[in-house]
């Protein structure tokens, strides 16, 4: 009888010893399951382009002035941008300083175009943080500066180098910085290697405190034709879309329309021009403005979307909004229909709005001829005269094309040089004739 009482009492310490065991390992234990793919929000691999760009070659300046004892002259033309943008790549840029309250409203016209100076603009402003992706700035804490005009003097007279003034034109915001490996000598031997190609510019004084600069003469530009190459819509479904697999398309007579259901695709398959919409991320916070350029340019950059070639435009820090505009021969390529922009509209995080062509130049020797655009001295005076025209509200005035299509089944565009301005924050096209279109 103990014996048995014995053997029971042992077999229940087993059995308590064996549970514990049981339950520290059912406690303990993770199955190695094999990781599933979450297919709903996967980014798709697909390029629309084969080529990823940089950044350097969206965010360029437009102009660059000259200015001499004995007038103004500018340049528009890439190889000159492109050797000035070169040079400075070479310097570093440090010690940034905000001069703005020692330049009073009455100098500041005189200080940013004075005799002796080069000025590189801007067509809006940029952060600095966006500019030091792509030039070596070397400073650990910058602060908040914004600027559309870079002023090179080459008469300043200080011994330890160039400086360079970063200004933000329309708020008279103006930041010197020291330049590292930059010597007046090499301004002043990088100029004189175009100086008998930079065309007389006038300026127009708006009021005090802004002017626009401008050619003078007449100017001979090539009217050209392209054959253009539509891009395929899936491509632009599968590259927007988290899951091709879920969209549905309907095609109506001169539309395609692609939706999952929250997000939209619609194409206009007679002008080419797309427009995606993903409304499911509205929201009130806004990204840093650095952070906005920056995710503009990737954002397209991922999926290959830098068909031809798109610069920085314009944009609108509050709305969140960034333009790219087509550019041929650095010349600005103007549309009313949206053939020539690439337009986003951004959430805190995501893209809430996306519109742009969908469709290639193919670059072969077409219908070109110049054609003979009116001087600046007279574009000014036939702008001026427009009924209850605002001087305020003029903001720049440029030579560039007009993007037509005459037959909406052609392939072919005819790009046709023309004199516009920005007015009431609207491109308008003065046209030889005395009208003015309004561009979007």
């Amino acid at each position: 009888m103990k014996k048995y009482e014995l053997f029971k009492t042992i077999l229940l310490f087993l059995l308590v010893i064996i549970s514990a065991v049981l339950t520290w390992n059912l406690w303990t234990y993770q199955p190695a399951y094999d990781e599933i793919e979450n297919t709903e929000y996967i980014q798709q691999d697909i390029m629309i382009s084969s080529n990823k760009r940089e950044l350097k070659d969206h965010l360029r300046p437009t102009t660059f002035l000259y200015h001499k004892e004995d007038g103004h002259y500018g340049s528009t033309k890439e190889e000159h941008i492109t050797k000035w943008m070169t040079e400075m790549k070479k310097w570093g840029f440090h010690d940034f300083r905000n001069i703005s309250d020692s330049v009073s409203r009455n100098e500041f016209l005189s200080f940013v175009h004075e005799k002796d100076s080069l000025e590189i603009i801007y067509p809006d402003i940029i952060p600095i943080q966006t500019f030091q992706l792509m030039f070596q700035v070397n400073e650990k804490s910058l602060p908040s500066i914004y600027f559309d005009h870079i002023v090179l003097k080459l008469k300043e007279g200080h011994e330890e180098g160039i400086h360079a003034y970063f200004v933000d034109y329309d708020r008279r915001k103006i930041y010197e910085a020291s330049v590292e490996n930059g010597m007046e000598e090499d301004l002043e031997r990088v100029n004189k290697r175009f100086e008998g190609e930079y065309s007389p510019y006038i300026s127009y004084n708006i009021n005090d405190v802004r002017a626009i600069f401008l050619p003078k003469g007449p100017m001979e530009v090539n009217r050209i034709q392209y054959y253009t190459n539509k891009i395929e819509t899936e491509k632009f479904r599968d590259a927007l879309f988290s899951d091709p697999s879920y969209v549905k398309k309907e095609s109506l007579a001169y539309s395609d329309s692609y939706t999952d259901g929250s997000r939209f695709l619609e194409v206009d398959s007679i002008i080419n021009v797309m427009v995606y919409v993903n409304p499911v991320n509205i929201q009130n916070d806004n990204m840093e403005s650095d952070q906005l350029l920056k995710r503009s340019f990737s954002f397209v950059n991922d999926h290959g979307g830098w068909t031809d070639t798109y610069r920085f435009a314009s944009w609108d820090r509050t709305k969140q909004e960034v333009v790219y505009r087509l550019y041929e021969d650095n010349y600005p390529v103007f549309n009313s229909q949206g053939m020539t922009e690439v337009y986003q509209l951004w959430g805190s995080t995501e893209i809430l709005r996306y519109s742009r062509p969908i469709y290639r130049f193919i670059k072969l020797p077409l219908d070109s001829y110049p054609v003979k655009l009116t001087s600046g001295e007279e574009i000014i005076e036939k702008i001026k005269s427009q009924p209850k025209f605002d001087p305020l509200l003029l903001k720049d005035i440029v030579v560039g094309y007009k993007l037509i299509r005459e037959d909406p089944t052609s392939k072919v565009v005819s790009l046709e040089p023309s004199w516009f301005y920005l007015y009431n924050q609207t491109w308008q096209e003065v046209e030889e004739r005395g009208n003015i279109d309004g561009l979007e």
